[in-house]
Order: structure tokens, then sequence, then C-alpha cells
């Protein structure tokens, strides 16, 4: 938009002002105006704003005489409106100033007086010129409510259907309805397995025939009512059940102790060439034996002793030998030896201890254990092996046997030969490794 013209020299620096007031809206201010002329060499500079940043000053520089330009200035606003006005400049026909030679008077510009200023004329208003549109300002602050309409719009569209809200809290509890009829009777379940029996009790030991079938288990206990004897079931399995017989004769034994047989008897048995005095011993519990010695009053230098432990079958002793050990003669006393193999006995079964003779050989004398006065030291034990060793002590030991042609067995099969020996059994004892 064209605000109007001005009238220049080349030498002017002239300060104006362009006022938007009339043209912004309310609450509008100017963000920037940029200037530009487009000929000759005028500048514009020191551009400023008023402090309601509604009006803008600038300063106009000279221009070259006789070349006129327009100045145009591009405002931007606030609300984002932009435009671009126009102001058409003439520049004056004025040379620069010449001094006369060797005078300092005052300086004339060259022409003629400036005359007096003519009356304004009006032309005539050129046509309104359209500039390119500008953009859209900002949306403005939403207008007072409108008196309410007492005429009913169409009903719209029903909308899609919202997301299912939130479970609601539980309700309180209703009141108890009546009491429905009684349903009909089931039918009748299986039976279930029957549970073991604690106790096995009878007028006869239990047998192979008293196993799980009947409810028993490993750790089942019986008693005989005829008896009092009782058992202890080891194993329940079919057709084959074990019964330990709980006899509560001797006390517990006790690992690291010396123990004197509990039999009394003396048989004769033969391995090859060789043969034994033996027999036999049944333990209350399960343990292990490491050791085995042999008690000795007098026998010559240099020869040899041994003891075994067998196992038992429905005849006798069976081999070979479950474990065997080895003495040198010559000394007296208590003799031990750790056993060839370590053996474990279990309650209520059938060993034999044997020691050898032969048909050859030097004579020995043992110590032999009394077979009539019960031996405490088969009951309770002792850790030192050489309380075992004196005739006539306080221990069992009673006297001494002679046995000639004493030689080392073999220790193979053994067959029973001889009947029961009114001999006192030799003195044999063994040592506990560890209970069981």
């Amino acid at each position: 938009m064209l605000l109007g013209t001005l009238n220049s020299a080349p030498s002017n620096r002239l300060q104006y002002t362009i006022d938007y007031r009339e043209w912004l809206d309310r609450g509008e201010t100017l963000v920037s105006v940029v200037f530009s002329v487009d000929a000759g060499t005028a500048t514009i500079d020191t551009v400023s704003y008023n402090p309601s940043a509604t009006e803008v000053r600038f300063f106009l520089n000279g221009g070259a005489a006789s070349v006129d330009y327009n100045i145009f200035a591009f405002a931007t606003t606030s609300f984002g409106q932009q435009r671009t006005d126009q102001i058409a400049v003439n520049v004056a026909n004025q040379a620069p100033p010449i001094a006369p030679a060797g005078n300092t008077g005052p300086v004339y510009f060259l022409g003629g007086q400036t005359g007096p200023t003519g009356q304004a004329g009006t032309g005539p208003t050129g046509p309104f010129g359209t500039g390119p549109t500008g953009p859209t300002g900002l949306t403005g602050p939403t207008g007072l409510q409108g008196a309410a309409s007492t005429v009913t719009g169409p009903t719209g569209y029903t909308g899609l259907q919202g997301s299912t809200g939130p479970t609601g809290y539980t309700g309180l509890q209703g009141s108890t309805g009546p009491t429905g009829y009684t349903g009909l009777q089931g039918t009748t379940g299986n039976t279930g397995p029957t549970g073991p029996a604690q106790t096995y009790s009878g007028t006869s030991d239990p047998g192979i025939a008293n196993d799980n079938t009947q409810g028993y288990s490993a750790g089942s206990v019986g008693i005989n009512t005829n008896t009092g004897s009782l058992f202890i079931c080891r194993s329940a399995a079919t057709g084959a059940a074990v019964w330990d017989r709980k006899v509560q004769f001797n006390a517990q034994k006790v690992a690291g102790r010396w123990y004197w047989p509990d039999g009394i008897y003396l048989l004769t048995a033969t391995s090859g060439i060789s043969s034994a005095l033996l027999w036999p011993m049944v333990f209350e519990e399960r343990f292990t034996i490491d050791q085995v010695a042999i008690g000795i009053i007098s026998s010559p230098t240099g020869g040899t002793g041994s003891a075994a432990i067998y196992a038992s079958s429905a005849t006798g002793p069976t081999g070979p030998a479950l474990a065997t050990m080895q003495i040198s003669l010559g000394t007296t006393g208590m003799i031990g030896a750790t056993l060839s193999a370590t053996v474990q006995v279990e309650p209520g079964t059938v060993y034999w201890f044997a020691s050898g003779i032969g048909a050859s050989g030097p004579s020995v004398n043992f110590l032999v254990l009394d077979s009539v006065l019960p031996l405490y030291l088969s009951r309770i034990g002792t850790t030192t092996l050489g309380n075992l060793g004196a005739v006539n002590n306080a221990f069992g030991v009673k006297g001494s046997l002679s046995v000639s042609n004493v030689v080392l067995p073999t220790w193979g099969t053994m067959g029973l030969t001889g009947a029961e020996s009114s001999s006192q059994p030799i003195a044999v004892a063994y040592h506990i490794s560890s209970v069981p």
C-alpha cells in the first residue's frame, strides 16, 4: 500500500515514523518491520519501536541526485499478520557545495534560491491495488455465549459403542434362598487298600506268609502270645517275609570293645588233612567284627596259629571261611590279629568260630573258658584285650587245654566229624569295629 511521497536530497539524514495503530487488532503488536529500497544509493538504519510496539521509526540517508526510488516496509505482527507498504521518494537535483577560492564564508548550493511553498494540490485518487493474501491469523478468543435457542435441532447419529468400564463393586450378599431338595444317594466308592498292620499277634511265631499282602511292612512288631517272644519284621516281601526274634538277653554291643562268644559247646570238624575245634554263635543285633584274638598259655617259638569265622548251613558250617586270621606262636596271653576281611553279622543268624588243630605239629596250651558260669564279658565287653588273658581271673578264663600237633588249617569247606565235646571252649575273643 502506498503511504505517501517524500522529497529528499542526497545529503539528508532524516527520521520518519509509520503508525500502525489503526490497522492492528486489539492486543496485537509489531514483531518486526524490514525496510528496503528499489533504486539509488539511499540507505535506512536505526530502526526502533515505541514502547507499545505499534509504531516504527527509521532514518533515511541521502540518495543519488535526481534518482527517485521507493521505500518498502514489510511488517509482521504478533497475531501472524504480514503487510508491505510503499513510500515514494523524490530526490532533488542538488550539486555538492562549492566554496570560492580563499573565501571562508558560508557555503551555498548551486542553483537558484528556493521559492515560496506553493499551495498543495490534491491529485486524483489512484486505483486501489490488491496485494497478495496474507497468512491466516491466530484464532481469536471465543465470543460470549449467545442466547439459548428454543428450537430443538435434529437428533444426531448414535455414537460408537464405548469401551467397557471397570467392574463395579460386588453387591451385598443376598438373603439365603430356601433349601433345595435332597439329592439322590451316590454310588459307593471302591474300597481303599488295607493300611499296614502295626502289630502281629498270634499263638504261633510269625512266618514267611505273614507278608505285605496281610498289611505288614518292614518294622512291624510281632508277638507270640503263648511264648511271649517278640519279633521285628525285617522284610515283608510276598511269600518270603523275614521276622527276626528279639531276645532281650545281652546288653547292646559297643564299637571298640572285645567280647567273649556266648556259645560254650565245642565241636570238631575236618578240612582236608586238617581238623578244627568249632562252636556255634547266634547274635541279637547287627555289628561288624574286624579282629579275633586267641588265648595262649604256652607254645613253641616259631609256630603258627590261626582262627576263622564261618557261615552256617542246615547241617553245620559252610565254606569257604568268611574271614581268617593268623598269629605267630611263642608268646602268651591273648594274641589278636586283624581278619582278612571284616564280617558283618546279622541278628538271629548262626555263625561258627573255629581254631585249628591237625595231625602233626607242636603242642600248644590254650586258655579255655568256663563252661558253666555265665561270662559277663560276653554281655558288656572290655576295651583292653589284656584283661582277658589271666587264668582264673574275673573275666571267665578258668584253665588251660593242651592240644598237640597244632598245624595251620587250609580253612576250606568244613564237615562235622564228631559229636559235641565235653571240653571247655578255647578262649577266642572278637573285636567290634562298628555298630551296626
